[in-house]
């Protein structure tokens, strides 16, 4: 979504129009914001966790109505927006929101959630197990070189390709 916001190339090789909601998170430096575009209504919205989402409209608008308009999709009563959504209370958990932002979007619900420390605690647990459950199984992996190690090259002493360098 960064490129699209910078009106960078896409990637993207399908008709944005055929979704009801396009997720996206933008890098600017040092930080994280959410955008959504909403094709069938034609409209896009933006998060910032720091609270500045309101002068990032324009930019908003600019880019996402440029790359609509690279796919073929009409764009003249295209709008961006904010609503009101839950700040950051620290200056490092704009990663933890957006991804927040991304589920609350989802499931249609609204964007304000608790910010406590303990519940920004709680979110990014949650996020770390998912990940860890969704991983593949990297236990007969080199943690060196990333091969697959068989039962014969971990067994074999002299093997020193596989052998764990940071011990």
């Amino acid at each position: 979504m960064t490129s699209i916001w910078q009106k960078k190339t896409s990637r993207l090789k399908c008709n944005p129009g055929n979704f009801n909601v396009i997720l996206g998170a933008v890098h600017e430096p040092g930080h994280w914001i959410l955008t959504a575009m909403f094709p069938k209504l034609l409209k896009s919205l933006v998060l910032d966790s720091l609270g500045h989402a309101s002068s990032k409209l324009k930019t908003c608008l600019e880019s996402t109505r440029a790359f609509m308009r690279k796919h073929g999709c009409q764009v003249s009563r295209w709008k961006a927006e904010t609503m009101p959504h839950s700040l950051q209370p620290d200056g490092s958990s704009c990663g933890i929101f957006v991804l927040k932002y991304a589920e609350k979007i989802l499931a249609e619900e609204p964007l304000i959630f608790s910010t406590t420390r303990s519940a920004v605690c709680k979110y990014r647990k949650k996020v770390a197990v998912k990940l860890l459950k969704q991983t593949d199984d990297l236990r007969e992996l080199c943690h060196y070189c990333g091969e697959k190690i068989s039962k014969v090259d971990s067994d074999d002493p002299q093997n020193e390709k596989h052998t764990d360098w940071y011990q």
